[in-house]
């Protein structure tokens, strides 16, 4: 090319020229011109020599990929596309400084569907419009992941991972084709979607757990007439009435009360429920129980008085032995919010 001189002055005023002809013409890295310069213009040498302009434009050359030859394939069409990384960025209508770190960034692997041919990349697809389906609410949303990450509040890393269906779901977000291979979803009082199967199939169960969730049509039964007497009733004296409290989980008893009592949970009506109950009946039984049709209050079996020295030393003695208010309750015959009572009024004693 020739060079064209296009004004004459002092070295000050000529790099504002520079700065407002950059700004006239355009720069091509940011998609507004031909311009190859990587800065705005107004500083570096002045008057360099002809080496020094050659190692410039070469740099700047380089800088902007024009010397290597790729070829780029879109992941989704199979489109090749083949140039240096200018000619593809002009291509794809991307900045070019943002397409130059498919060679020289550590973390950009891929830019709109587009990878380096034969890289074995799998693109994030961030620009991609999704047919998106909530599984709970039955919502439709067709956007990126960044737009859906927008209008849930969800995090980029999950809705990723249920993109590529590492996850099933992303808090009842799914894939629209996916819709029908997601089992029912609930929602918690936190608004937090989940499967219903996992809390009695969690992996850190026990033998009191699960059985309490086998139990948990006749906890219906016995909470639904408690009620009518104490409303707001617990698992605790749901149990306690029932004579299950030494036999059954607290946790899972208090949460099946507050979900009867929220309505997110029936096993009246929970087929996933069924299928679970009838599978624990093959290899378990479910603890007997008398129900005495009314509250039993956890006062009513405390220790008789102050005076009752023998129910007290009986207690401390298994107390100091390292027995548990379970196990006191049930060889003494007592409540064990009684045994818990005394177990705190002598502690302090003996403290």
């Amino acid at each position: 090319m020739e060079p064209e001189i296009v004004a004459h002055g002092t070295e000050d005023n000529m790099f504002l020229v520079e700065v407002a002809l950059i700004n006239f013409y355009g720069r091509k890295d940011h998609l507004m011109g031909p311009l190859l310069n990587a800065t705005d213009g107004g500083e570096g040498v002045s008057n360099p020599s002809d080496e020094v302009r050659a190692i410039q434009r070469a740099s700047a050359f380089r800088r902007n990929g024009g010397e290597r030859i790729f070829d780029f394939e879109n992941y989704e069409t199979g489109e090749i596309f083949t140039g240096n990384m200018p000619d593809f960025a002009d291509h794809i209508g991307k900045d070019h400084k943002q397409v130059n770190k498919l060679t020289n960034s550590v973390e950009v692997h891929s830019i709109a569907g587009w990878i380096i041919k034969d890289s074995g990349v799998v693109p994030q697809n961030y620009e991609k419009k999704f047919h998106f389906f909530h599984a709970g609410t039955e919502e439709e949303f067709i956007g990126t992941q960044a737009e859906l990450m927008k209008k849930t509040g969800l995090s980029a890393g999950l809705i990723s991972m249920m993109v590529h269906k590492t996850i099933e779901h992303a808090n009842g977000w799914v894939l629209y084709e996916e819709r029908e291979n997601t089992a029912k979803l609930r929602k918690s009082k936190t608004d937090r979607w989940y499967h219903p199967r996992v809390r009695w199939n969690n992996p850190r169960k026990t033998k009191k757990s699960e059985a309490t969730w086998a139990m948990a049509l006749e906890i219906k039964k016995v909470w639904e007439k408690l009620k009518t007497e104490k409303s707001g009733i617990g698992g605790s004296a749901v149990l306690r009435s029932m004579n299950l409290l030494d036999h059954l989980s607290l946790r899972v008893a208090d949460m099946l009360c507050r979900e009867f009592r929220e309505k997110t949970f029936d096993p009246e009506t929970d087929d996933e429920w069924k299928a679970f109950y009838q599978t624990y009946l093959q290899d378990n039984n479910l603890p007997e129980y008398v129900f005495p049709n009314n509250i039993v209050d956890g006062r009513s079996k405390a220790p008789p008085n102050k005076h009752n020295h023998e129910i007290r030393a009986q207690i401390a003695k298994l107390i100091d032995g390292g027995v548990g208010p379970n196990k006191i309750s049930s060889e003494l015959g007592i409540s064990r919010s009684a045994v818990q009572r005394f177990k705190k009024a002598y502690s302090n004693t003996q403290q």
